[in-house]
């Protein structure tokens, strides 16, 4: 047993810790001094009293006091503040940690009971714990009546929670305020001042190990009450204490470990050098020496297994609870130490005993636990001598690890992937191929992270690669290949040194010792010398083949993964890893240029080594990933800038010579000119002059005029003018050679054009004749065309022919459609240019009027194509109009200086109604009905896929004219009645239209939304001749439309305050549509429309309280006053409008389920009203009479329940609103038993509902 403590000490911990001291078995206490620590980073440090000062001077001089003087004066250094307890020297990070813990250690030694209630003090304080720590002694004859009161209750006459537990020699009583089981505490607080506290506390459980770890850790007193009370904590109920003492206790199992690892190294040493003197000759001395050796063996073994039993303790105590706690932060911090524990102590924790948890974990929900899981494996698989262990647990658990690499958490699949590579690099044959096949598909992900760990992956696995664990080593040793077997003649013994030998004395360069690495270098610096050219001539050589094979062997598992549109992820995903492959260019060219039979490449690699090529330019000479795999551009330091341009450079003088003879080579095919002609868009153009190197760029020339004058593939004339634009631009030294080979083709092509017009026009040509024509002017006009939209080749004035084309060829003989769809889109061009050059302000007024004259002749033109009887003509025709009326309305909103009115287009109804009706047509078509079903053919899934972009262009055209104001903002009313239908397709557009139209004219757009719903709710009507309610029946009919208008509602956000008045105004006009040419009479049907009330409904919830009350006098005006009855179910969608109005509170939430799916019985509606929310709204008020200053006072009754604003407004600012008194919404009183009679709240009722509410009305104009 524990001595009791003396007067003195007892005297001390009165002073320190503020302690009521009694006999053995009394109570000393402990203040949580945290306050509000976790509440404010204001209070995060108190400063001492003048009184505790004083008493801090006397304390200096008393025996066993904590010395504060050095850290007082570190602090004060620091930052003028000073740390009373230990708690605040972590919460203040102080540098001199490991000095305040040696203090600590002292005062440990002079008086344990003190520092040590300074300890227990630290962890409550840690925790958050704003209560006290009652702590009295335990004694033998209290052992079962205090074990029986180990428990954690709530006092209720007290309203606090009390945990007492036993931390011996201590009996603790933990007690805190009810409220701390649902506050923050320091541990989950966010913030980088927390999380340095959190760095801090883990360190302070390290150090203080550390610094015990040869004293009084042994003495069985301060590990076996901190470890017990670290343990009971852990398993409180409360989260402060489970999560902070978790992390505590595991902290310190961590750094025990390190303390079991030096008593071994210790030991191992005691015993060699027990072996060595052993060995020695005998003397008296030597076998004192020995029994000394032995003597501090037996210590060291001793030690190292009663701190193995601590660690044993703290594992079984709360690792073992703990790893399956509800909260994850708790089972990450498990797993995350349990990780280093393996990697620290392998001869322990490294068996399938504590591997199974790391397992089990791997299946866990949160994706924190799984990565740290992973995160613990990378450790022991990066250790090669480890691997042995680890092979039940490899084979138990491999199929899950692959299965993490699809993690639906993007960090996870790439820790997991990057733990895949440790795998296949140090086991071996645990990977089969077909999992080797499956991770490398990860290569075409489209989180790059992911991507890139899969490439190396590829790289090291299947192209038998090093993997790039060892890029470090082998930057070191890369040059060693090259060193041949003979020796130089610098030596004097010829084949005594082998290769092998030469490496291995090399690398004494990286010697500490200088003159070694001196030795090492002059042997370095010898056999460098011995290298001749030649040999290095004939290393590179056989690298390039060695790249060669590689290429090749990639090329293959591109063609074997089936994505063949994806090499631009391919090469990203390698960027990484494979680089320097993918930048040997002379390779690729090489292996394109070499003559049939060298290699087994057949036409279709050919294409993709293409494609590579292209791909790699663009990458070194951009750095962006390819478009889906990154949304900004990446900002690039000023080394990796220097890369760029040094590869750019490169690339160019390689390519400049060897690009026309590829051009030459594989002019046949259309994708591979496409290709190569994209490739001088990335050149470095002033190597042309500064190399000297203009004839290849006639050479260059030579073969895009050729190769234009042989295709007319769109990809191949588009990549064609694209590099005409850049080697024209005038920045480029060599542009001049460029615009005369361009100047030339459109001279010969525009010559033709005319001809080939006069032959079309000429009459008498026979059927043969015309097609053949036909195909020439086609091919004409593509290039025309593919030129126009780089250049602007106004200057050649080609609109006239192409309009005279368009107007008048179908009054003779009507061109195909093939060739109006170029004719129409070259115009077009040619207008824009046109325009261009106008808003630059280069054309005279008598061409800008011409222009104009044109412009609308034009527009007219496109306007009857329209209407034309071929789909791509209609199509084509349909998206020139959009384009065309974007460009010039939003010139004319620009703000420029130059006046645009003469060249503003505004739709007629006419074209307004073609539009739509074109949208209707051929967007909302029934095609996706023939998608559900799958095709086996894969041509028929492109082309579905393709139709599909289309319908989206065509779409996103009108929402451009919806969103500009270009057409009315009712024409989208067709558009948003397909959002339910057609979600996967289009809802993206339509709910982006949906938000810029509301941003435009919030007013207008929820019209438009009703509008939606009306049209819709007559449509439903018209097809199931619903005349009225009529009960369930045509309940199922709506569900349709109360669901899009359910989405519709939320569209609006969660802002009632920026939306009343849309909400209300859709109110407004769906009350107006119900009742339109309704008279109230008591013996009238209900109004046709009556159901369309339950379709409004769903937007009461979005109502303020006030403007429900508003809207509901509203509804008055068009309803009796007198009791409406159940008898006639017809009536029953206005009981539910009605309702949902009177909702409020949780009951806004049910409106939307009090439906008429059972007319016949009655409404569940609650009694009493459910409290307002506690908000001040009368910021939110003034806005609202800043933004409307024309709103108008509401006249009559209305005028008299509205509430007054100014008293609210001079009311304090955080003025909670009232809840509102429990009063019943619905009256109900049974009449003749048969049904119910409901009365609705008077007007007086909500008089006095009104005055309770301290927000302005929506007004409703009733004109």
């Amino acid at each position: 047993m524990i001595a009791d403590p003396t007067l003195a000490s007892r005297e001390l911990v009165q002073k320190e810790n503020s302690i009521v001291n009694a006999t053995p078995g009394s109570t000393v206490q402990v203040p949580c001094r945290l306050g509000s620590i976790t509440r404010q980073n204001s209070a995060r440090i108190r400063r001492r009293s003048e009184d505790e000062l004083e008493n801090t001077k006397r304390r200096h001089s008393a025996p066993g006091c904590l010395g504060q003087k050095r850290l007082r004066r570190d602090n004060l250094k620091d930052g003028g503040i000073e740390a009373v307890t230990l708690f605040e020297v972590v919460s203040m990070g102080v540098k001199a940690m490991q000095d305040v813990i040696d203090e600590w250690i002292e005062a440990y030694k002079k008086d344990r009971d003190a520092a040590l209630l300074d300890l227990i003090s630290f962890f409550m304080q840690c925790s958050g714990c704003k209560g006290i720590v009652t702590a009295e002694m335990f004694q033998r004859k209290h052992n079962t009546e205090d074990l029986n009161k180990m428990i954690e209750e709530f006092d209720e006459n007290t309203g606090l929670q009390y945990k007492k537990f036993m931390a011996f020699p201590w009996i603790l009583t933990v007690t805190w305020p009810l409220d701390m089981a649902s506050s923050d505490y320091p541990l989950s607080m966010p913030g980088p001042y927390w999380k340095k506290f959190k760095c801090n506390f883990c360190e302070f459980i390290v150090v203080l190990v550390r610094q015990c770890q040869y004293s009084i850790i042994y003495d069985s007193y301060l590990m076996d009450t901190v470890i017990s009370l670290l343990t009971e904590l852990s398993d409180s109920q409360v989260r402060a204490f489970r999560h902070t003492c978790t992390m505590a206790a595991l902290k310190l199992l961590t750094a025990l470990v390190s303390v079991t690892q030096n008593l071994s190294v210790s030991a191992d040493n005691t015993e060699r050098l027990f072996k060595v003197e052993k060995n020695k000759v005998s003397s008296e001395r030597k076998r004192l020496r020995l029994e000394q050796l032995e003597e501090k063996t037996k210590e060291l073994l001793n030690k190292q297994h009663e701190v193995e039993n601590m660690m044993n303790a703290i594992f079984r105590g709360v690792f073992l609870k703990r790893y399956r706690d509800i909260i994850p932060e708790i089972r990450a911090c498990c797993m995350e130490e349990i990780g280093v524990w393996m990697k620290l102590h392998s001869n322990m924790f490294l068996n399938d005993s504590y591997l199974k948890y790391v397992g089990w974990m791997l299946h866990d929900k949160q994706p924190e636990v799984r990565l740290k899981c992973i995160q613990g494996l990378h450790g022991v698989y990066s250790d090669k001598h480890l691997i042995s262990k680890l092979d039940l647990f490899t084979s138990r658990f491999k199929e899950r690890i692959i299965s993490m690499a699809s993690d639906k958490d993007p960090e996870v699949a790439v820790h997991t992937m990057k733990l895949l590579v440790l795998i296949s690099q140090n086991c071996d044959d645990v990977l089969t191929t077909e999992d080797c096949k499956n991770l490398c598909l990860f290569v075409y992900s489209s989180h790059r992270p992911l991507a890139a760990a899969a490439g190396e992956f590829l790289y090291g696995k299947l192209l038998h690669v090093k993997f790039s664990v060892y890029a470090c080593f082998l930057t070191s040793l890369q040059f060693w290949v090259q060193i041949p077997d003979q020796s130089s003649s610098v030596w004097n013994c010829d084949d005594v040194l082998t290769t092998e030998d030469c490496k291995n004395l090399c690398l004494f360069v990286y010697s500490s010792h200088r003159p070694l690495a001196a030795a090492a270098g002059e042997f370095l610096y010898g056999k460098l010398l011995s290298y001749s050219p030649q040999q290095e001539q004939d290393e590179r050589k056989t690298a390039k083949e060695q790249n060669i094979t590689v290429i090749t062997s990639l090329l293959q598992f591109f063609h074997t993964s089936e994505l063949h549109k994806h090499m631009a992820y391919l090469v990203d995903s390698l960027w990484d890893n494979a680089g320097s492959l993918l930048k040997d260019w002379e390779s690729m060219t090489e292996l394109l240029l070499e003559e049939p039979g060298t290699q087994d490449l057949n036409d279709s690699q050919k294409q993709s080594l293409i494609e590579m090529l292209l791909t790699s330019v663009r990458q070194a000479t951009e750095g962006h990933p390819p478009v889906g795999r990154g949304m900004n551009k990446k900002n690039f330091a000023v080394k990796e800038r220097k890369i760029q341009m040094d590869d750019c450079i490169r690339l160019t003088e390689h390519l400049i010579v060897a690009l026309p003879a590829l051009l030459e080579k594989y002019s046949v095919k259309a994708e591979n000119v496409a290709n190569l002609l994209q490739i001088p868009q990335y050149f470095d153009t002033d190597v042309y002059r500064n190399s000297h190197l203009e004839k290849y760029m006639d050479m260059l020339l030579k073969q895009m005029t050729d190769v234009v004058e042989q295709h007319t593939h769109p990809a191949v004339l588009e990549a064609c003018a694209k590099t005409y634009s850049v080697l024209c631009s005038e920045e480029v030294a060599v542009h001049v050679l460029a615009n005369i080979s361009k100047d030339q083709l459109i001279d010969q092509w525009t010559k033709r054009l005319h001809l080939l017009l006069e032959d079309f026009f000429c009459e008498g040509e026979g059927q043969s004749a015309s097609k053949e024509v036909n195909h020439q002017l086609l091919s004409t006009l593509k290039r025309i065309t593919a030129f126009h939209n780089a250049h602007d080749l106004c200057h050649w004035d080609l609109y006239k022919s192409i309009f005279r084309l368009l107007s008048d060829g179908s009054q003779q003989v009507e061109p195909s459609h093939q060739v109006i769809v170029q004719a129409l889109q070259c115009a077009f061009y040619a207008i824009l240019w046109q325009l261009n050059r106008c808003f630059e302000g280069i054309t005279s007024k008598e061409k800008a009027l011409a222009q104009k004259m044109q412009l609308r002749s034009f527009f007219r033109i496109c306007h009857q194509y329209i209407s034309h009887s071929h789909t791509q003509v209609k199509e084509q025709a349909f998206l020139v109009v959009c384009d065309l009326l974007i460009a010039c309305n939003c010139q004319f909103h620009s703000g420029e200086t130059v006046d645009f009115t003469p060249f503003v287009l505004i739709p007629d109804s006419e074209m307004q109604a073609a539009l739509l009706g074109f949208v209707q047509v051929h967007v909302f078509t029934d095609e996706d009905q023939q998608r559900k079903t799958k095709g086996s053919d894969i041509t028929e899934d492109s082309s579905k896929l393709n139709n599909l972009h289309k319908r989206r262009t065509l779409l996103a055209s009108y929402c451009k004219l919806v969103v500009n104001g270009i057409v009315e903002m009712n024409g989208a009313a067709e558009i948003f009645k397909q959002y339910m239908k057609y979600y996967n397709d289009f809802g993206d557009i339509i709910k982006e239209t949906l938000s810029r139209t509301r941003q435009i004219d919030k007013i207008q757009s929820a019209r438009t939304l009703a509008l939606c719903l009306q049209q819709l709710f007559l449509e439903v009507k018209n097809e199931q001749g619903i005349c009225n309610y009529s009960g369930s029946s045509s309940m199922h009919t709506l569900t349709t439309i109360r669901e899009l208008a359910r989405r519709f509602s939320l569209t609006f956000g969660w802002d009632q305050i920026k939306s009343r008045e849309s909400i209300a105004m859709m109110h407004k006009d769906g009350i107006e549509f119900v009742f339109k040419g309704f008279i109230q009479n008591g013996g009238m049907p209900p109004p046709p429309n009556i159901a369309f009330l339950t379709i409004l409904s769903e937007f009461s919830n979005r109502l303020l309280k006030p403007d429900k009350k508003t809207v509901y006098d509203y509804l008055q005006r068009y309803t009796s006053e007198q009791s409406v009855t159940l008898k006639d179910n017809g009536w029953h969608p206005l009981v539910c409008y009605r309702t949902s109005l009177l909702a409020c509170g949780e009951a806004d939430d049910l409106c939307s389920v009090l439906s008429c799916d059972t007319p016949g019985e009655p409404l569940p509606i609650n009694s009493s009203r459910a409290s307002s929310l506690k908000r001040n709204l009368s910021d939110a008020g003034d806005s609202y009479q800043k933004t409307n200053p024309h709103s108008r006072e509401p006249s009559g009754k209305n005028s008299e329940t509205r509430p007054k604003l100014t008293q609210n407004y001079t009311e304090p600012a955080m003025k909670q609103r009232k809840c509102l008194k429990s009063s019943p919404d619905v009256i109900r009183e049974k009449t003749d038993g048969s049904h119910q009679q409901i009365t609705m709240k008077t007007k007086k009722q909500w008089d006095d509902l009104n005055e309770e509410i301290d927000v302005d009305t929506v007004e409703i104009d009733t004109e």
